[in-house]
């Protein structure tokens, strides 16, 4: 049931450059994809915040990592470096 709906998941979701990088570089290094993702998610995050911080912003908001009157940036970079 489990693989299930986390296929299901997938399908519905847009998956981002952390994902899709983590492909390749887990198959190089054979670690566990999980485990890539969680290495590159701080480091797409900054590069995809230099364009559109929203997003980051309200996620750091919601977990406490920023302020809600953060700037953007500011806020998007605070959640980048929780994850690190």
């Amino acid at each position: 049931q489990a693989a299930l709906e986390a296929g299901l998941a997938f399908t519905n979701a847009i998956l981002g450059a952390a994902h899709a990088m983590s492909h390749q570089v887990g198959g190089l290094l054979d670690l566990p994809h999980g485990v890539i993702n969680g290495i590159l998610l701080p480091h797409v995050i900054r590069f995809n915040a230099a364009a559109d911080p929203e997003p980051y912003r309200e996620i750091a908001v919601c977990l406490g990592v920023a302020d809600p009157e953060a700037p953007g940036a500011d806020a998007a970079h605070a959640l980048a470096d929780r994850i690190d």
